[in-house]
């Protein structure tokens, strides 16, 4: 049941996108899409998770009315073109901003969805030649990133840049180096948002994976 659900939602994610503009003419649009798109299949996921083995129907809207906007309405974005240097030439770096699940319909009237939070940044790289886009840090499913940088496992300050990218949307600053365990290195850096220091933690075997303070940036 909960699959033929999470199907059910997934094809109405689409109506909300603006697919006549969905190339890289229209950047900020493409953009908008690919993150929507992104960010509503991952909410589906926790709404479903968080349900549990609760029986619900497919037409069940009161389930997932709190996950999916109006059909006129438009998610809050702010799209901006940032001077971060990817590893892969090609590509240009977007910080998003949002501010909630918040939606503004086609009567400019501001609505917000409660009790869902995606997070207040993101971060992605657009390829501007083949229209490939890398999902890096943010509350929504990432890309495998870790094989477009000059990693090297016996070099820990190797790692120092890939994690500023993929800590990006937790406001990290300062990322220092501080010990290895085997295969695991630790790093010390400060958080703006949390106005406090903090602890990585990457498994150099596992590098697509970094810990923050006991909760995983996936």
């Amino acid at each position: 049941m909960k699959k033929n659900a999470a199907l059910f939602l997934l094809l109405f994610i689409g109506q909300y996108a603006y697919a006549q503009f969905d190339d890289l003419n229209h950047i900020d649009t493409f953009i908008y899409n690919k993150v929507y798109k992104n960010i509503a299949a991952y909410q589906i996921k926790h709404v479903l998770a968080n349900a549990g083995d609760r029986p619900f129907s497919a037409t069940d809207h009161f389930f997932y009315e709190s996950v999916l906007p109006d059909a006129d309405a438009r998610m809050g974005m702010v799209i901006e073109k940032t001077d971060l240097v990817y590893p892969i030439n090609t590509y240009d770096v977007y910080r998003i901003t949002m501010n909630g699940m918040q939606f503004q319909n086609k009567d400019k009237i501001m609505m917000t969805l409660s009790g869902i939070n995606p997070g207040h940044l993101f971060l992605v790289a657009v390829d501007k030649q083949s229209g490939g886009i890398k999902f890096i840090s943010g509350q929504f499913f990432l890309s495998a990133i870790s094989a477009d940088f000059n990693l090297n496992r016996n070099d820990p300050s190797s790692f120092i840049n890939y994690l500023f990218f993929k800590t990006y949307a937790d406001e990290l600053k300062n990322i220092q180096f501080g010990k290895r365990i085997l295969n695991l290195c630790y790093y010390r850096a400060f958080s703006t948002a949390l106005q406090k220091p903090v602890n990585l933690v990457l498994d150099t075997k596992n590098m697509e994976v970094v810990k923050m303070l006991g909760q995983k940036t996936e």
